[in-house]
């Protein structure tokens, strides 16, 4: 992908690494940036949660961050379903509780992390 808007997801806590799905983000944005390329990217970073983090002082400096390099984040959002060929991700507001949907060109999903049934 050389343009186009990207989603990158951070699925529910609690995580073994909390920023663990934010990396690849991190990471892209950074590469884009070394490339020469970031300006063609729209970078949006989609949360399960309502922080970039769980300890408050980590989540100010990851805000501040994604600030600065014009990544945009929306908490309180879960991704629900994903159209693969019409590029549309859709998903669920937690605050309003409505649905709305997302076009892609790059998407990566960080999904939630639970205990699978099998092992509860």
């Amino acid at each position: 992908v050389k343009k186009g808007n990207t989603i990158f997801t951070q699925g529910g806590f609690p995580l073994k690494c909390g920023s663990a799905p934010q990396k690849i983000c991190y990471l892209a944005e950074s590469n884009w940036r070394k490339k020469g390329i970031r300006g063609n990217f729209n970078v949006n970073l989609y949360f399960t949660g309502g922080s970039h983090y769980a300890v408050p002082e980590y989540a100010k400096t990851l805000e501040k961050m994604c600030e600065k390099k014009h990544i945009y984040t929306h908490f309180k959002h879960k991704l629900l379903k994903i159209d693969q060929r019409a590029k549309k991700a859709t998903f669920l507001d937690l605050n309003l509780l409505t649905t709305f949907h997302v076009n892609f060109d790059l998407l990566h999903i960080g999904p939630d992390f639970k205990v699978h049934k099998a092992i509860k």
